[in-house]
């Protein structure tokens, strides 16, 4: 293996592998996210964990780009964006990497304004029917 290849296998070894690290909520209740960043659901803390099926919360993976953290173990994608996470050691930190270029963006008028807007019509999970449900 080159020099090259340990680079890299030490680069993917941290993003995807953040130590075991436990999550912690902002806030009593989050905006859970499908793998195409699709808002799914709004969850507790307990109730996420279970669909997860993680018990002790640790982070599975974490996507530096989109800034987030996936939660689930088995079965369906279950993400929360760092935004609603309290900062982490190696996945989510308090102070993002800068990106290498300058960019803008420029929301679309039919995009959402943030997660409060995402999340409207969302089932709020425990409780309402159309929240999902582990066998």
């Amino acid at each position: 293996m080159g020099l090259v290849g340990i680079i890299l296998a030490a680069a993917v070894s941290t993003t995807a592998s953040p130590g075991g690290e436990a999550v912690a909520f902002r806030n009593v209740d989050v905006l859970v996210v499908d793998s195409a960043d699709r808002p799914l659901f709004r969850s507790s803390r307990d109730y996420l964990l279970r669909e997860a099926q993680n018990p002790t919360g640790q982070v599975v993976r974490y996507d530096p780009v989109a800034r987030r953290v996936l939660l689930s173990t088995a079965g369906p994608e279950y993400w929360v964006r760092c935004a609603e996470l309290m900062p982490m050691q190696a996945s989510c930190p308090a102070t993002p990497a800068k990106p290498a270029t300058r960019s803008i963006r420029i929301p679309r008028s039919t995009e959402p304004n943030g997660p409060e807007h995402a999340s409207r019509g969302l089932p709020a999970c425990p409780g309402d029917p159309r929240c999902p449900k582990s066998d």
